[in-house]
């Protein structure tokens, strides 16, 4: 139907259009109704009402993996810079329907997330990795006092004990900067900046120096002794020299060398 005809001698029939009605498209004086192309995914799912068409896709909702703008039907993009690839088009929701993400992101439904950093004590982390380099909330490129890094993780330093120079008590934990960080040693071992390191035996064949050394986990010194060299006696593990005491009536007026003696009377 004509929304207007042509002037009366142009006209061939009763209806030799010269413009339509809202809806529909004037050909060779005669109007007709816009269709509705729905075929396609990027074609409408449904058309606006007759009087609105512009055209033969004049659309008022999408089908799936598509949006609606200006009544046109256009696919959804895949932005890259969010996502390392997109869901098929079909699926996608929106420029941003992830299928993977890039790295330092994990996938929440269809959304790529950034993973956080937790600071968190003990071992969680003091400080986090940069952002592409994160493969959960947790992983450390630092970590808290008495803790080490493994592999992202914050793993606490253990306390070694099972030999004669391992610790028999650490150091407590925020003080320990190794699986060996010693408070205390087992007998026999001496205590030095956190570590643990056998007495040896201080011996020599003269002298005050022991001739022979208690066992090792006897040992409070590197001269612990067992047994002397001539001329001096064990007192509590030291080698003690023998003294020479001169005495008018029955002392020595003069004592044997040093290495001669037995008593303070030799």
């Amino acid at each position: 139907m004509c929304n207007a005809c042509v002037t009366q001698n142009e006209r061939i029939d009763h209806s030799t259009c010269e413009t339509c009605n809202d809806g529909f498209y004037l050909s060779n004086f005669k109007c007709f109704a816009y269709g509705c192309i729905a075929s396609q995914f990027d074609s409408c799912a449904t058309c606006v009402e007759q009087s609105l068409r512009t055209d033969h896709g004049s659309c008022a909702s999408c089908h799936d993996g598509t949006r609606l703008e200006n009544e046109k039907c256009l696919p959804w993009d895949c932005d890259l810079d969010t996502c390392a690839s997109c869901r098929p088009q079909l699926s996608r929701i929106d420029g941003e329907t992830c299928m993977t993400c890039h790295d330092g992101f994990y996938l929440h439904d269809t959304t790529c997330v950034p993973f956080e950093c937790e600071i968190t004590i003990d071992d969680g982390c003091k400080s986090c990795v940069e952002q592409d380099d994160r493969l959960n909330n947790h992983t450390c490129s630092e970590c808290n006092d008495g803790y080490y890094l493994e592999n992202g993780a914050c793993r606490p330093f253990g306390c070694a004990t099972s030999s004669s120079t391992d610790c028999a008590v650490c150091v407590s934990q925020s003080e320990r900067i190794d699986h060996g960080t010693c408070s205390e040693c087992h007998d026999g071992s001496e205590l030095i900046n956190g570590k643990c390191y056998e007495y040896g035996c201080a011996s020599l064949d003269f002298g005050s120096s022991c001739a022979e050394c208690v066992n090792q986990l006897d040992r409070e010194s590197h001269s612990t002794c067992s047994k002397c060299n001539s001329g001096f006696y064990l007192h509590s593990h030291e080698c003690i020299a023998w003294d020479c005491i001169r005495e008018s009536d029955f002392g020595c007026a003069g004592c044997a060398q040093q290495s001669e003696r037995v008593n303070n009377r030799t």
